[in-house]
């Protein structure tokens, strides 16, 4: 499945924006025009879809709407085997702290789920239209899911788990230099919370396992830790060893350090090979400002990159 393109009104600073992606997708424009709430938007659709129940109106009116506006709409248009898909979100807030939400889909011009407040009418994908059943879910949240057990919906499900597994990833240097064993204990402190259900997280992807999955590949996969080390040889003059189950850093002239005293743009030029060399890709990559912590002399390597994951999936970056 593919992203094709969407719309996005009255999000965050965006009044009015249409998105045509292809396989390297890349937003430009002046700063404060709104590129990081593209992604945004694209990660609140999945959020909505991620969460079991509706955020509140008064988060959505503080976090997500578009000053002096009551609603938004995010819309995308995919393609699985040729075939059109066309899922709609429309949420509206009113003076009473009331949240509505209105969700629609259409695959192949033909209407499939028509929501609003968890009540409404869904169809089979085969195109009989008579084949109609009523919908309403106790269950708080978008129908695109739940919908799926309602007569044969393929297509429904495979869209529902293709904008689920969308990552966007943000490779903050201060994270990627903290030991894994500090952000082990930092990770198993925040699972054992309970999540507040008026808030939607943000759920990027830090690189805050680098280390831990290079360990792992030095003893299960070395074909990939020696391409990752080949590639630091090249561009850094360094090579990865791990010593205790952490990566020690060895210099050409013999010369090691800690991980963490590499340079942000060194750490995040790892965490960008980490995932060319993945297995799996999530079906849609979103990256904000890629270049960062760059020297201008490394830029030619991240497109390569980028390029090279733009062949196995979609990537958009800003």
């Amino acid at each position: 499945m593919r992203l094709i393109s969407a719309k996005i009104k009255n999000f965050k600073s965006l009044e009015d924006v249409e998105l045509d992606f292809r396989d390297l997708t890349i937003i430009v424009g002046a700063n404060a025009t709104g590129k990081s709430n593209c992604l945004k938007a694209l990660e609140f659709l999945k959020e909505l879809l991620d969460r079991k129940s509706f955020p509140k109106a008064k988060i959505i009116r503080n976090k997500y709407l578009r000053k002096n506006n009551n609603s938004l709409s995010l819309e995308i248009n995919s393609q699985e085997k040729n075939i059109p898909i066309n899922y709609k979100i429309d949420i509206s807030t009113n003076e009473r702290d009331l949240c509505s939400v209105k969700e629609v889909l259409e695959i192949n011009n033909k209407k499939i789920i028509d929501i609003e407040n968890n009540y409404g009418k869904v169809w089979d994908e085969d195109g009989d239209v008579n084949n109609q059943q009523d919908y309403h879910s106790l269950i708080e949240g978008l129908a695109l899911e739940y919908a799926t057990v309602f007569g044969h919906k393929p297509i429904t499900s495979k869209l529902y788990n293709f904008i689920i597994h969308w990552a966007f990833f943000d490779f903050d240097p201060k994270i990627l230099k903290r030991p894994s064993y500090e952000l082990n204990k930092i990770h198993a402190f925040f699972s054992s919370l309970e999540h507040d259900q008026d808030f939607i997280p943000e759920r990027d992807y830090n690189g805050s396992s680098n280390e831990e999955i290079l360990c792992a590949w030095s003893d299960e996969a070395q074909d990939k830790f020696q391409a990752i080390n080949r590639e630091l040889t090249n561009y850094l003059g360094i090579n990865l060893k791990v010593i205790d189950k952490m990566i020690t850093v060895q210099e050409t002239d013999g010369k090691e350090f800690d991980f963490s005293d590499l340079s942000d743009g060194s750490v995040r030029l790892i965490s960008y090979y980490i995932l060319l060399y993945q297995d799996y890709l999530p079906p849609l990559i979103c990256i904000e400002e890629p270049e960062q912590n760059f020297h201008p002399a490394m830029l030619k390597i991240i497109a390569s990159i980028l390029k090279s994951l733009s062949q196995r999936t979609q990537v958009v970056i800003t």
